[in-house]
């Protein structure tokens, strides 16, 4: 009788580790799937206020925006706002504008802002961009064709669009946007995270992109847990 007390005894120990390891695997995997969830789920606005011929803003956005999103780009929502330090002109109806790089620039910044509104995938038109800013030194028409070539994108809307009124006020309301700033704009590129310039340092964002970016993010991904 007490040998078969002690089976009993084992037996219910046994089951209780059982049910113990059950429930602890079952929070375990909700856990996980909760976070996975969460990751998918926690983006943040980038906006980046830049020129199209622009040295730093090239730099910027080939080479620590476009690798990051790449990794990241479930969690990332783009918002391009090609103006930077110009200025717009309206006379009489019409609307010129004077550009830090010459117009020149201000015809580039037009073809961005028609892309901008072409391209409705955010990944196509993040390559896009990136193309054009590895370009600057070329003419706009050409680089925004040859960019559009390799990407197979058809050029033609956007310059239609770069060419006509409607590009001029694409790029008067990017100004909009720009003169809008609270601080104002003081250099180019100038980066915001879900509309705050201020709450990461510009001169972080602009050094390490992926470590102001990671701070934002309440549950980490692997790329932001690697140094």
């Amino acid at each position: 009788m007490a040998i078969m007390s002690i089976k009993y005894t084992k037996l219910i120990a046994i089951l209780f580790v059982m049910i113990i390891t059950l429930k602890s695997l079952e929070y375990f995997i909700k856990y996980h799937e909760d976070v996975e969830k969460d990751d998918e789920l926690e983006r943040v606005k980038i906006s980046i206020h830049y020129e199209a011929l622009c040295p730093d803003s090239r730099f910027f956005v080939v080479y620590q925006l476009l690798p990051i999103y790449k990794r990241l780009k479930n969690n990332i929502d783009l918002d391009f706002i090609p103006y930077g330090k110009a200025k717009t002109i309206e006379t009489a109806g019409k609307i010129e504008f004077e550009c830090q790089h010459d117009i020149t620039e201000c015809f580039a910044n037009k073809i961005h802002a028609c892309a901008i509104s072409v391209l409705k995938n955010p990944e196509r038109l993040i390559n896009y961009i990136s193309c054009l800013l590895k370009q600057y030194l070329s003419p706009p028409e050409e680089a925004g064709e040859l960019c559009a070539k390799e990407q197979n994108i058809n050029f033609t809307p956007i310059l239609d669009c770069a060419n006509s009124n409607h590009g001029s006020i694409l790029l008067k309301h990017y100004g909009e946007r720009t003169n809008a700033l609270r601080p104002r704009v003081k250099f180019i590129p100038t980066i915001q995270f879900n509309g705050s310039q201020t709450i990461v340092s510009q001169a972080l964002i602009l050094k390490d992109f992926k470590k102001a970016f990671c701070s934002m993010l309440r549950v980490k991904p692997k790329l932001c847990l690697n140094s």
